[in-house]
């Protein structure tokens, strides 16, 4: 899948595209109303799950569908949220990190050093840990029953 993103002219979209490797083609599937070029993304009991500011979504492939879920509260982040945060799915939780806030001048931009996690019980985001030296352009996997950032 290859959802939302920018141009060669710099505009954002919000398409959604799915490849058939049998044909050897895009297909457009629904798109998903965000126009973005850095979402955070994971794949998780067939369904994908995406992150991008403060919007949480989830694409069930199935209905060719995008359901809303609950935004992360950019208030705990400190700052007006700019793109690039990861999103991981480990041990029952999601998690959102990294990306790069600014403060309400536009200037001092600085890497999201704060981990949030998402409680299916609460239905809601709150902050669990932060990170140290953390790169925004760093990505994460799960190995080991850890998420590792590289």
């Amino acid at each position: 899948y290859a959802i939302s993103g920018i141009t060669r002219g710099v505009m954002l979209i919000n398409s959604c595209e799915k490849y058939d490797p049998k044909r050897d083609e895009w297909n457009e599937v629904t798109p998903i109303q965000i126009f973005a070029s850095h979402l955070g993304s994971v794949v998780h009991n067939s369904r994908i799950f995406v992150v991008e500011n403060k919007n949480f979504k989830v694409y069930y492939p199935d209905r060719n569908s995008w359901l809303e879920l609950p935004a992360l509260d950019l208030h705990l982040l400190n700052g007006i949220f700019k793109p690039q945060i990861k999103l991981a799915y480990f041990d029952g939780h999601f998690y959102a990190y990294g990306g790069v806030y600014e403060h309400q001048d536009g200037f001092n931009k600085k890497v999201n050093q704060k981990v949030m996690i998402f409680h299916n019980e609460k239905r809601a985001w709150e902050v669990f840990d932060t990170l140290e030296n953390y790169d925004s352009f760093f990505d994460s996997l799960v190995q080991c029953n850890k998420i590792q950032a590289s």
